[in-house]
């Protein structure tokens, strides 16, 4: 008895002791620090400049900056629900200083077919992203 007893001791003492041991390699590389910029605040226009638009995600898609309301269907164009885009250039020229006055970007058909329907206490989208010719929400 005393002897398995002694031979379990052993045992809990080499475990607690393998677990001290680090298994996370040391880091071989360091990052430079980004350089810090101001903020500057793009003025948009239009329909997605009020605070119902609730705007939750935004991605480029090619050199289009796309916005996307949480409800697209609260911002109809020809009847249809829509997302917002704005050209890369017309986003260089505001902060360059070529282009005054505010953004309006153009509303783009969106159409999530019954989606919105089909998830159980749906609550609107809240992240985007491109990869090629399809998104994913």
């Amino acid at each position: 008895m005393k002897r398995s007893k002694t031979l379990f001791l052993i045992c809990l003492g080499a475990m607690l002791l393998s677990a001290c041991k680090s298994v996370t390699p040391a880091p071989t590389e360091t990052f430079a620090a980004a350089a810090e910029h101001p903020v500057t605040y793009l003025e948009l226009a239009g329909p997605v400049a009020v605070s119902r638009a609730e705007v939750s995600a935004m991605a480029w898609c090619g050199d289009r900056l796309i916005l996307v309301p949480q409800y697209p269907a609260m911002f109809k164009n020809e009847g249809q629900a829509s997302v917002f885009a704005i050209p890369k250039a017309d986003i260089e020229a505001y902060l360059d200083g070529s282009s005054a006055g505010p953004i309006e970007p153009a509303m783009i058909p969106f159409d999530a077919g019954d989606l919105t329907k089909k998830i159980d206490g749906f609550e609107g989208f809240e992240a985007v992203t491109f990869d090629g010719d399809t998104v994913y929400m």
